[in-house]
């Protein structure tokens, strides 16, 4: 039952991340961060097919789309570092060095800061 309980969690929680993150940027396109490998995944939600797998870092983690649209910021909890990814052509622009266990990254609306939550909270700009 447990197992079963957490299969259903994991894909609604993907769900939900799907429909959060699409509703932000291009509005066919979601970004899964896939912390096994390191990588995110671009997937086309109206073909419902993963359309290009772009390494990040180690540990891929927390997402979060500029408030633009053309950038996609990526928190990688074993590498230690943020990432600024380039949507246009899904190349890495920028790589920052966080510290110990970068996990989540976020915009507050209205603020020009990139927060992201680890063991001590860093603020970038």
């Amino acid at each position: 039952m447990k197992q079963k309980t957490g299969i259903i969690l994991v894909g609604l929680f993907i769900v939900v991340a799907i429909i959060f993150i699409s509703t932000k940027g291009e509005p066919s396109l979601a970004y899964i961060p896939n912390a096994s490998d390191g990588t995110i995944s671009v997937i086309d939600i109206i073909k419902q097919q993963e359309t290009k797998t772009i390494k990040a870092g180690d540990g891929t983690h927390g997402l979060e789309l500029s408030p633009d649209g053309k950038f996609l910021y990526a928190s990688n909890r074993s590498s230690n570092d943020l990432v600024k990814l380039n949507l246009e052509n899904y190349e890495i622009t920028k790589r920052v060095v966080t510290g110990e266990t970068a996990n989540h990254v976020s915009y507050v609306p209205g603020d020009d800061k990139l927060y992201v939550t680890k063991k001590i909270p860093m603020i970038y700009r």
